[in-house]
């Protein structure tokens, strides 16, 4: 069984995400170049984050892009893009505590009742 490694970098609150980028980039190709399989990148959704996943996927070499359709007609298709950096793919995802505080507050976003198919989402299930 591969290990997994798991890095965290403490980083300043007040840098813009093209000085982040550039940080990430150095990081990420390092681990890539000494054959690290980073297979994802999380942040926790804050706009200048988010912003720094959208320029990586916009500066990578290669894109693989899916479309999930929607089951529902004249409704908008979900599009994913993933960067492809030195031949590895690398999916950018919300880091899974922050993803629950925004399911969350979801929840309380002014619906009323928000359902999905047959089913309710209610605060006990998230």
């Amino acid at each position: 069984m591969t290990p997994i490694i798991v890095a965290a970098i403490l980083i300043a609150n007040d840098l813009d995400a093209s000085v982040l980028l550039s940080y990430l980039e150095k990081v990420l190709h390092g681990l890539l170049e000494q054959k690290v399989q980073v297979v994802s990148y999380a942040c926790d959704g804050t706009e200048v984050k988010r912003t720094v996943q959208r320029l990586l996927i916009e500066k990578s070499e290669e894109k693989i892009k899916h479309s999930i359709p929607n089951p529902h007609p004249n409704s908008l298709d979900t599009k994913i893009s993933i960067a492809v950096i030195h031949g590895q793919p690398i999916c950018m995802i919300q880091d899974s505590k922050h993803a629950l505080k925004t399911f969350q507050n979801n929840l309380f976003s002014g619906t009323q009742l928000l359902t999905f198919g047959n089913y309710t989402a209610i605060f006990q299930c998230i």
